[in-house]
């Protein structure tokens, strides 16, 4: 599957908007959200039987999210959508977590769609 394919997939599997009411900042970068870290679970459940290229790309998406919501926390915002993630972000996290030892079948399956 291209990264482009996977990128929709996670953008369109996530709720359309992400409550942050419960956000707090943890450290001089960290923030914690239970409703944004709840949703990540949830979308595993339902991807559970997903291809594992699709699986591994969760937590990428996850965390180009999760970038994201701090920064509109930070501004004020009390929500953030999945539709407003970078793809070059998600392409970062996407590439770091399939360069993982436990990940080098999905890091071939890629490869072969993603020269």
């Amino acid at each position: 599957m291209k990264a482009e394919q996977l990128f929709e997939l996670m953008r369109t599997t996530w709720p359309p908007s992400v409550d942050l009411s419960d956000a707090q900042l943890v450290g001089s970068d960290g923030m914690l959200s239970r409703v944004l870290n709840d949703l990540e679970e949830e979308v595993s459940e339902r991807l559970k039987d997903a291809p594992q290229l699709v699986q591994a790309a969760i937590w990428p998406f996850h965390q180009a999210l999760h970038g994201l919501a701090r920064s509109r926390f930070v501004a004020g915002q009390s929500s953030v959508s999945p539709s407003e993630v970078d793809f070059a972000d998600f392409h970062h996290f996407l590439v770091e977590c399939l360069n993982m030892p436990e990940r080098s079948d999905e890091l071939a399956e890629f490869r072969s769609h993603n020269p």
